[in-house]
């Protein structure tokens, strides 16, 4: 009984993250600019939208983890 558990389990996340994928490919993420960062305050580095707040790319890493 565990192993179709463990394979509904599978194809759920397989499924999960398809749906997942589709919707960052599609979803219209403009080029990143060259700003200030809201939640670390680096000045001057490229940043994108990213939870409300202008990001740079390890500050999007850290929310995106999250």
């Amino acid at each position: 009984m565990a192993d179709n558990v463990d394979m509904a389990n599978d194809f759920a996340e397989q499924h999960t993250q398809r749906h997942v994928a589709a919707a960052r490919a599609a979803a219209n993420t403009p080029d990143p600019i060259l700003g200030n960062c809201e939640a670390c305050c680096d000045d001057g580095v490229m940043v994108k939208t990213c939870g409300g707040l202008l990001r740079c790319t390890p500050c999007r890493a850290k929310w995106e983890r999250r």
